[in-house]
């Protein structure tokens, strides 16, 4: 995963699990690819309740390239 883009929250969904007290979250994105191209991917993340995603962040994330559901986020 080498391939860094720009990414915007298009909603949030919560699983109903916690981790540590921490909500365990899916956050679905539209990640803009460097060649122009957008695709929309979700994640599972758990995330510090003051750190909960709104829909419209902006975010930085690493893709593969081959298979587009790899992301990782900055």
């Amino acid at each position: 995963m080498d391939n860094v883009a720009k990414a915007i929250v298009l909603g949030v969904k919560e699983t109903g699990r916690h981790l540590n007290y921490n909500p365990v979250l899916i956050v679905e994105l539209l990640i803009y690819a460097e060649d122009s191209s957008a695709f929309k991917t979700s994640v599972e993340l758990t995330v510090p309740r003051v750190s909960v995603p709104k829909m419209g962040d902006k975010w930085l994330v690493k893709y593969n390239t081959t298979k587009k559901d790899e992301i990782e986020i900055l």
